[in-house]
This record gives C-alpha cells, sequence and structure tokens, in this order.
C-alpha cells in the first residue's frame, strides 16, 4: 500500500463515523416532575397528565420518609410497557441529618413510541392488610 492511500482510508472512516453518529436515534430531552410532602397534603391521591416525545426520559421524584414505616412501591405499576417502561428505582437520602427528615424516591422511565399509558404507585406501610395506602400517584403519559 502507497503511503499516500493512508491519508485518503483514515479522512474516509472519519466521513464514515460522522455519518454513522449522525443517524444515530437521538434521545428527545426530557421531563422531570417532582411531587412535595405538600402537595400530598392538598392531594394525597395526586393524579397528573404529561406529554412527553418518544424516546426521551421521564423522571419521576416523590417525597419519602420510610422511618414512618411507609414506602412507595419499588416497581411502578404501567399499563403499557411498549409504550414506556421503567429504568430505574433509586432512594436519595434527607439532605438533613435531623431525625425523621424526609428523602426523595426517584423513578426513571423511557417512552420508545407513540401512544398512551399510565403509571400507577402507592405510599404505604408493606405491613397492613388491604389496600391502605396513604398517598398514590397516577400519572396519565401522552407519547408523542
Amino acid at each position: 500500500m502507497s503511503l499516500c492511500r493512508v491519508p485518503f482510508l483514515s479522512a474516509f472512516f472519519v466521513v464514515l463515523l460522522l455519518i454513522c453518529f449522525s443517524c444515530a436515534p437521538r434521545e428527545s430531552p426530557g421531563i422531570e416532575l417532582r411531587v412535595s410532602a405538600d402537595d400530598f397534603q392538598t392531594q394525597p391521591h395526586f393524579t397528573g397528565h404529561i406529554q412527553i416525545n418518544a424516546n426521551a426520559i421521564l423522571t419521576l421524584i416523590l417525597t419519602s420518609n420510610v422511618s414512618t414505616g411507609y414506602r412507595w412501591e419499588k416497581d411502578a405499576k404501567i399499563n403499557d410497557l411498549s409504550i414506556l417502561s421503567q429504568k430505574e428505582h433509586r432512594f436519595v437520602p434527607p439532605a438533613s441529618d435531623a431525625p425523621g427528615a424526609a428523602g426523595q424516591e426517584v423513578w426513571t422511565f423511557r417512552t420508545f413510541r407513540k401512544g398512551a399509558c399510565t403509571i400507577y404507585l402507592t405510599y404505604r406501610r408493606p405491613w397492613e392488610p388491604g389496600d391502605k395506602e396513604s398517598w398514590s400517584v397516577l400519572l396519565n403519559v401522552d407519547v408523542l
């Protein structure tokens, strides 16, 4: 191979890589929804409606105080997993060291395609029988 072909081949591969990366699907801007303890005091069974693009990330942040025995469900109930699915759930400890301080629970969801679905979560004491949730979230999601 001659030395003048090396720069040509290098340039060819750089252009090819740029084309491949420009054609790859891009993540749409995401949405972050926070529901605080104050929000739940006025509306214990929170119902919301959001619109989000396909191939985007939805982050849901809910207040949580595990010292009370109440816990959010780890896995959200989603009625159509072909439209949206849960990627992650994590607990964020309180910023304060004060006893009984509330933290946050964070769910991350990914949207896939256009359509409508719901996300449902309950906050309850797991050992109490029946459906005695203290708070709940019903989120209607329209994926555009």
